[in-house]
């Protein structure tokens, strides 16, 4: 008997490992966020609960009797009294928010004292009412130009327009908060004065551009 013998035989292969990358096809994802223009407010919290933080809608100066010899210094104050006591002072703040998002535009607050202290015909002669403000302050860092030197504005001509704030394009953005520490009205000796009770007005003009927001 013959004897087949079969051969088998194995094939090996060679595999190469290799320590370049592997490059797949990449898609690009693209992130987006819009914002649409917002609006300009001039005295934004004029409804809000906190007095110190929008214009002081009465300034009262407190009861007095008459006495036309010596000069007087009174203030605006929350308790009828005049005076200086503490923090009895009335406060306010000038505010602008301005979120129109728009690098050319602009905005200006002018204020006026419409006319004298008044009782009918009777005025309080040359007195004098002014107003003293804090720091500047914009939470973007581009302030507007505050136009009031030293600090304080004084009203030495009525019906007047004074300039107040200015922003000029790339300025005013943002929140704009101008603080009001006191309101003071100086009447020189030898003012005469009747028995009753002087009134005047204050006028805040605030313009801005473009118009729409």
């Amino acid at each position: 008997m013959k004897k087949r013998i079969f051969l088998l035989v194995a094939a090996f292969g060679l595999v190469s490992f290799s320590t370049a990358p592997v490059v797949f096809a990449a898609d690009n994802t693209t992130g987006e966020v819009e914002f649409t223009p917002g609006d300009i407010i001039f005295d934004p919290e004029e409804q809000g609960a906190d007095p110190t933080a929008k214009l002081p809608t009465n300034l009262d100066f407190g009861a007095h009797e008459i006495q036309t010899t010596t000069a007087e210094k009174w203030y605006a104050t929350t308790d009828n009294t005049g005076e200086k006591n503490g923090n009895n002072l009335t406060t306010g703040t000038i505010a602008v928010r301005d979120n129109r998002g728009d690098a050319t535009s602009t905005w200006s607050l002018k204020v006026k004292q419409v006319s004298q202290f008044n009782l009918g015909a009777s005025t309080l002669g040359n007195a004098q009412l002014n107003f003293k403000v804090g720091t500047l302050n914009n939470n973007l860092g581009v302030p507007p130009t505050s136009n009031i030197t030293g600090n304080q504005l004084t009203f030495v001509l009525f019906n007047q327009d004074y300039d107040v704030l200015t922003a000029n394009a790339g300025t005013g953005a943002g929140e704009t908060k101008l603080p009001i520490e006191e309101f003071e009205l100086e009447i020189p000796a030898n003012t005469d004065k009747k028995a009753g009770q002087y009134q005047t007005s204050l006028i805040w003009t605030f313009s801005y551009a473009p118009t729409t927001p």
